[in-house]
């Protein structure tokens, strides 16, 4: 009765795992399409201001709301019974948080993007001035991934697709430019915090308060979750950050559709890890998850379709910049090949993560990206001044490796595994279902 139970927790977890990717690569679809555009209109210049605009604004969202959506995912999937208060407790932090973000953006922007055009520095502060509503959705869509899997998942789907009709009417409208873009950005990021909201209130009741008593770990949780975070965040936008201050806006725009390429299959290799975490946070000891088989199911399967992404990004992506892009984007193809063996094992490491913060040791995930962090601004100090964006690219993929080995060894310490015990489960497992659809073959053709 216990193999069969875990056997069904298994397929359940895969089965939401196919749920999120298919979500997750519905998003990169779009929002691919969607970039491709914009790289088109705006050209290698004005994409590279966009980036940087892009970059800013996400980097700030990330670090100044203290990982309270994290959060308020833990506690929501650790304590059902009061996930009401959890949620408006978040609500009026985060709030608080946002706010800051906002009065800090609006005079730091000129600083940020000096040398880029004027129109760049009035784009990054209306989206500064938005961050508050950013951050609230942030919330509805984090509570969602504790409660219900597709309700979040149709929640995070909202954004990509109002964003391409936003960018749509756009074009529609003659405005594509940088204010434009941004402003179908911001449209989008609001669209899903109202979605976000009454997809909240469609499953979770809103007669919760504000509780005192959950502050504090909650902001404990969060802090830590943060330390965690923010060297994540920095190993993927650190490159992109600097540069912004380093190289012409041309060389920028090259930069970041290679990033964007490297990293299209980072949707699904991720959806292991958004449905893994609640589910170990739940959970009351690591034997639990282990016969559920989420471990082997996540890293394993990661693994597999990250280097299998990235082989056929760099097969296709020839193609896409030739006949999409134009002259302007010659440069992409050089910097994806080496960006690419990084970004095979870039969606893992999220994965990793998750699995670490569901088992409360965001810590331990904050030493290994912190180390790889400093990788990071160790080569870039090094290979940028000498090799320009192509440095960038060499410090990122090589941050990625040494983040997932790092990562890999926390998480086999945690759960008394290895690796080679995980591979030796998933063909155990791939035996039994064999026999199980030849038994039943069998019955349904007894002759």
């Amino acid at each position: 009765m216990t193999l069969g139970r875990h056997r069904h927790r298994q397929v359940g977890y895969l089965r939401a795992v196919a749920e999120t990717a298919g979500t997750g690569v519905l998003r990169a679809m779009i929002s691919t399409v969607v970039g491709l555009i914009i790289a088109r209109f705006l050209g290698s210049s004005g994409r590279g201001t966009y980036a940087a605009v892009f970059a800013y604004t996400m980097a700030a969202a990330a670090i100044l709301e203290l990982g309270l959506t994290s959060s308020v995912l833990y506690y929501t999937a650790r304590l059902r019974d009061r996930a009401e208060q959890v949620i408006r407790t978040g609500a009026w932090l985060i709030l608080g948080c946002g706010t800051v973000t906002a009065v800090v953006g609006y005079f730091v922007a000129p600083l940020i993007l000096h040398g880029h055009p004027p129109e760049g520095v009035t784009a990054l502060r209306f989206a500064f001035a938005v961050e508050p509503l950013i951050l609230l959705g942030g919330v509805w869509t984090s509570c969602l991934q504790a409660t219900d899997l597709r309700a979040w998942n149709l929640a995070t789907v909202v954004q990509p697709l109002s964003y391409a009709v936003a960018v749509a009417a756009a074009v529609a409208l003659d405005h594509m430019d940088i204010l434009g873009v941004t402003i179908a950005l911001i449209i989008s990021m609001l669209t899903q915090c109202a979605a976000g909201g009454l997809l909240r209130c469609r499953q979770i009741p809103r007669r919760g308060r504000f509780s005192h008593p959950l502050v504090r770990p909650m902001m404990r949780y969060g802090l830590l979750n943060l330390t965690s975070r923010v060297p994540y965040l920095f190993n993927a936008r650190l490159d992109q950050l600097i540069l912004t201050l380093m190289v012409p806006p041309a060389a920028l725009g090259n930069y970041a559709v290679a990033v964007s390429l490297s990293l299209l299959s980072q949707p699904i290799t991720a959806a292991f890890g958004s449905v893994a975490m609640p589910k170990i946070a739940a959970a009351r000891d690591s034997r639990a998850v282990m016969g559920q088989g989420i471990l082997t199911s996540a890293i394993l399967g990661s693994i597999s379709i990250g280097a299998a992404g990235s082989l056929v990004i760099c097969a296709i992506a020839p193609f896409l910049v030739g006949a999409v892009l134009g002259p302007s984007f010659t440069d992409v193809l050089p910097l994806l090949l080496v960006l690419a063996p990084g970004a095979a094992v870039f969606g893992t490491n999220k994965v990793l993560g998750d699995i670490l913060r569901g088992f409360n040791r965001s810590g331990t995930v904050a030493c290994a990206e912190g180390l790889a962090l400093v990788l990071t601004v160790g080569l870039n100090a090094l290979l940028l001044p000498v090799m320009g964006v192509m440095g960038a690219a060499i410090a990122s993929s090589a941050a990625y490796g040494t983040a997932f080995l790092l990562l890999l060894r926390a998480v086999v310490r945690q759960t008394d595994t290895s690796p080679a015990l995980l591979a030796r489960r998933a063909r155990i497992r791939a035996r039994s279902a064999k026999l199980r659809t030849a038994l039943i073959q069998a019955d349904q053709n007894p002759n």
